[in-house]
C-alpha cells in the first residue's frame, strides 16, 4: 500500500514538472510589424517589430533583444524574418509601392550643343501615393551617357533599384542656323572669319557660335544675288542663305584704289559712287586731285543753275551742293558780274534745254547724255547739240587742254592767265571716269599753270581735259564741305556748277 502512494505522488510530482516546463518553457516565436507603414526600399528597424516567446501551453512572454534580416524593403510586400535566439519566425510587411523614378538634369534651360556632366543628373523615387524620396548617387549607376546633347542623342541610360531606366533629357533642339555677315557684301571670295554664325533654339532662343564651333570652307565665295551655303554644327548640315550684290563700278574702285582712300584728305564710298580727293604739290604750286567714278554717269554727272535759274542771282558752291544733295560739287564757266549768266560759249544747255540759242565757238565744254565731256567744233548750232544727246554746255576762255586722247597744242590757242593761276579743270578717261584739279591757294599763290594741268592729266590717262573758270572763283566742295582755299578767302558765288550725284 505504501509502495502505490509512493508511485502516485512520484507521478504527481513529474506532471507537476512537466506542466511547469510547458507553462514556462518557450517552444516558439511570434512577430508583429508594429511600425507605421514604410515605403518600398526604405530600411526597418527591429524596435518596429513586437515579439513574444510562447510556451507548448501557450504562455506568451515578451522579448525585445531580436534581430531581422532583411532589413531593406526591397518588394511592397517583404518577408521579415524575425529571429529571437534559436527560433524565427518570417513576418510580411506590407511597404508603399514604390511607381517610378522621375530624373532631373541641371537647373534651367538645357540646349543642343551643351556638354553632358553626369554630376549634373539626379533622381527621385515616387511612391503610389505620390511622395517623392531623393535617390542618392549610390542607388543608380550610369552605364551609357551622352558627351555632347544634341537632337539625336540626349538619351541616358542608367541601372537603378527599379531596374534599367533610361532618361531623355529635355532639350531645346535647333531649329536654324543663321550665317550672317556686319556688312554689306558683294560677289567675290570671303574668309569664313567674316561671318557670324547663330543658332536659333526651339524656345526661339538664340546662341551665338564661334567660327571654331562650325565646319565651313576656309573661303566662301558669293555670286550675286542669293547663295545657299552649307555649314555643318553638332554633326547636322544647314543650309543659310547669303545675299550678295553685283559688284558695281564704284565698289570696283574702292578696291582697286584703296590706297588713294587711304592717303585721301576725303572721300565717298558707296554703291553708286567712289570719290577721293588727294593734296597734291609740285615745284611752284599746289592742288587737291579729285577722283570719281559713278556707275550712271548719264544722271550722275549734271551741271547746274545758281538757284536753279539763268541769270538769278549768284549762289555759293557750298549752298548749291547742300540743297541739292551733291557728292561733290565745282564751280563751272566764266560769268558776267552784271547779267549773271555764264558767258564765252557760243551757245548754252542747261539740263537738256537751249537757254542761249547760236552756234558754238570752240569755248564750250559739252556734257552729253552718256557722261561724255568733250569740246565740238566751232559753227554746230544749239539744236543740232540737243539732238545729238548734249544736256549741259559750260562756258570757259582757258584752253582746251585734251581731246579725243591727245594733248591739243597750247601755244596756238588763246590763254588767260597763262601762268601759274588757281584753277578748276575737269578731265575724264572715260564716261563715268573723271578727275578734277582744283589748284592754288589765297591771294592767288600757288597756282598751276595750263601745261602742268594738260601733263597731269595726260599721266592719269584723260582722253579730255580742259580749264573750267579759275581764279576766285575755283572751289571744291565734298560731302558739302568746301576743301580747297579760294584764292580771296572766302567762297565766291557763282553762276552754274558741275556736279557728281551719289
Amino acid at each position: 500500500m505504501r509502495h502505490k502512494k509512493l508511485i502516485i505522488g512520484t507521478g504527481i510530482c513529474l506532471l507537476g514538472i512537466a506542466l511547469s516546463a510547458a507553462w514556462f518553457i518557450p517552444c516558439k516565436l511570434e512577430a508583429t510589424y508594429a511600425g507605421k507603414t514604410p515605403y518600398q526600399y526604405d530600411a526597418v528597424s527591429a524596435k518596429s517589430f513586437h515579439a513574444n516567446t510562447v510556451s507548448l501551453l501557450g504562455r506568451k512572454n515578451p522579448v525585445t533583444d531580436i534581430s531581422i534580416s532583411p532589413k531593406k524593403l526591397s518588394k511592397s510586400i517583404q518577408r521579415i524574418t524575425v529571429t529571437y535566439g534559436d527560433m524565427s519566425v518570417s513576418v510580411p510587411v506590407k511597404a508603399i509601392k514604390a511607381d517610378h523614378i522621375a530624373w532631373s538634369y541641371a537647373d534651367g534651360p538645357i540646349y543642343e550643343g551643351d556638354s553632358f556632366h553626369s554630376e549634373d543628373i539626379s533622381a527621385k523615387l515616387i511612391y503610389a501615393d505620390n511622395t517623392q524620396k531623393e535617390l542618392a548617387v549610390s542607388d543608380f549607376e550610369l552605364t551609357k551617357t551622352p558627351e555632347i546633347l544634341t537632337a539625336d542623342d540626349h538619351t541616358v541610360t542608367a541601372k537603378t533599384i527599379l531596374g534599367e531606366e533610361q532618361y531623355e533629357i529635355p532639350l531645346n533642339t535647333i531649329s536654324k542656323l543663321s550665317m550672317e555677315s556686319k556688312e554689306l557684301l558683294y560677289e567675290g571670295d570671303y574668309p569664313k572669319s567674316d561671318f557670324s554664325y547663330e543658332v536659333t533654339y526651339s524656345g526661339n532662343e538664340k546662341k551665338e557660335l564661334s567660327v571654331d564651333d562650325v565646319e565651313i570652307s576656309d573661303t566662301i565665295s558669293l555670286a550675286a544675288g542669293n547663295n545657299d551655303i552649307s555649314v555643318t554644327y553638332l554633326g547636322k548640315e544647314y543650309t543659310s542663305t547669303i545675299t550678295a550684290k553685283q559688284k558695281t563700278a564704284a565698289v570696283v574702285a574702292a578696291e582697286t584704289y584703296k590706297a588713294e582712300l587711304d592717303n585721301s584728305v576725303s572721300n565717298v564710298t558707296t554703291d553708286s559712287i567712289f570719290v577721293s580727293v588727294q593734296q597734291k604739290y609740285t615745284e611752284s604750286g599746289e592742288y587737291f586731285l579729285t577722283h570719281i567714278i559713278v556707275n550712271d554717269p548719264s544722271n550722275q554727272v549734271k551741271g547746274g543753275l545758281s538757284n536753279d535759274s539763268w541769270g538769278s542771282y549768284r549762289e555759293y558752291p557750298t549752298t548749291y551742293a547742300g540743297r541739292t544733295g551733291a557728292a561733290v560739287t565745282t564751280n563751272g564757266s566764266y560769268f558776267s558780274y552784271d547779267s549773271g549768266q555764264p558767258v564765252c560759249a557760243g551757245c548754252f544747255i542747261k539740263d537738256g534745254k537751249i537757254l542761249k540759242d547760236g552756234v558754238t565757238n570752240g569755248k564750250e565744254i559739252c556734257l552729253d547724255n552718256t557722261g561724255k565731256f568733250y569740246t565740238p567744233s566751232a559753227g554746230i548750232s544749239a539744236s543740232t547739240l540737243l539732238a545729238s544727246g548734249v544736256k549741259d554746255i559750260w562756258g570757259t576762255a582757258d584752253p582746251l587742254l585734251i581731246q579725243d586722247g591727245q594733248k591739243v597744242d597750247l601755244a596756238n590757242q588763246q590763254k588767260i592767265n597763262n601762268t601759274y593761276y588757281n584753277r578748276t579743270a575737269i578731265g575724264m578717261v572715260q564716261p563715268g571716269e573723271y578727275y578734277m584739279i582744283t589748284a592754288g591757294t589765297a591771294q592767288y599763290k600757288n597756282g598751276l599753270s595750263f601745261a602742268e594741268l594738260q601733263s597731269i592729266f595726260a599721266n592719269l590717262g584723260c582722253t579730255y581735259a580742259r580749264s573750267m573758270d579759275g581764279g576766285g572763283s575755283s572751289s571744291l566742295v565734298v560731302n558739302g564741305k568746301l576743301l580747297n582755299t579760294p584764292a580771296q578767302y572766302d567762297e565766291r558765288p557763282v553762276v552754274d556748277f558741275l556736279s557728281f550725284l551719289p
